[in-house]
């Protein structure tokens, strides 16, 4: 006579989907857990498919595993209920995301009072109203300037008029 032996957990499931069994039934029948075959066939399922140690939290969906696998019953996963489960040595690293920095060149649209010279600055992301641009020095409280040319991909703001605060806020496009 082959004898099986569960962990402490194993025997906690056992029990779990004993009540399934005999509150659930299948398809509106009642199934009397206490029979030999069910009995063995629910055994043969947690001996060898549920780990031996567990936590109580995961009782329940543990129970409902092999009370599926029992009765043949497949559960298709959905976004809601589809998880990854990690390991407790599995570190899990958020990925760094480095903001991108672009070189915009600029010059003075009052050129007899700034002179012709071209002023190369940077900023940080896209490009509009509230970008602070580095490399604005002014005394002024806003100057304006065209925008010559950008480092950023698809740059659509080429030829446009800006209004730059004394910090190097763009407060107008035009």
């Amino acid at each position: 006579m082959n004898e099986i032996t569960f962990t402490t957990y194993q025997s906690q499931v056992f029990t779990e989907v004993e009540r399934l069994l005999r509150t659930n039934g299948y398809k509106a029948k009642p199934l009397f857990e206490d029979t030999y075959v069910i009995s063995k066939r629910v055994a043969e399922i947690i001996q060898s498919s549920t780990p031996s140690d567990g936590v109580v939290d995961g009782l329940e969906d543990e129970s409902i595993r092999v009370y599926n696998i029992l009765l043949g019953i497949t559960v298709q996963p959905t976004e809601e209920t589809a998880t990854v489960i990690l390991g407790p040595d599995v570190p899990v690293t958020p990925p760094v995301v480095t903001p991108t920095t672009y070189t915009l060149v600029l010059i003075p649209t009052n050129s007899f009072l700034f002179g012709n010279e071209q002023v190369t600055v940077t900023y940080t992301g896209q490009f509009g109203i509230g970008t602070t641009l580095s490399g604005i020095t002014s005394q002024n409280s806003f100057l304006e300037y065209r925008i010559l040319s950008s480092t950023e991909p698809g740059f659509t703001f080429r030829g446009a008029t800006t209004r730059i605060q004394s910090d190097g806020e763009v407060t107008q496009i035009n």
